[in-house]
């Protein structure tokens, strides 16, 4: 709106801007109200401004400095292309709002299981003691005809 205001922005493309920041708005609190259809109160209509406390306790519970920086370019990444998105069309929009929301949502899951990734404990943890090879012979069955 300030870009508008000095001049440096038509009003076609403010239009368009609203209208995409819509688009995106509307995909977000959708994707948010999926499976909560029975609290559907103020907190899914803030859910893009709460999604952004959510993504913040995202990177905060990262177990490693490798893992918050992963953390922080994962975010950076569906801000980036939210924001790129905002010049494009209404149903590029909605499918951004929808990326958005599920990422969301993912964090939140994230978080309620503990905040780690908790990689380890199902990729590295488990060693070759863990398991077992057992070299069996082929059988073969004979089929026997009586007559």
């Amino acid at each position: 709106m300030l870009f508008w205001n000095i001049g440096l922005v038509d009003t076609f493309n403010v239009l368009k801007i609203c209208l995409n920041c819509g688009s995106q708005y509307m995909s977000i609190v959708g994707t948010s109200a999926v499976g909560n259809s029975t609290d559907l109160g103020i907190k899914s209509l803030l859910e893009p401004i709460l999604g952004l406390g959510t993504s913040y306790q995202f990177v905060q519970a990262a177990a490693t400095a490798v893992e918050r920086r992963q953390r922080i370019a994962t975010l950076a990444s569906f801000l980036a292309a939210s924001a790129g998105a905002l010049t494009t069309d209404p149903p590029t929009n909605r499918a951004m709002g929808s990326a958005v929301g599920s990422k969301i949502g993912y964090t939140k899951a994230i978080l309620a299981r503990g905040g780690g990734s908790q990689i380890e404990q199902y990729i590295l943890i488990p060693s070759l003691k863990d398991f077992a090879i057992i070299a069996d012979s082929i059988k073969t069955p004979v089929l026997e005809v009586h007559s």
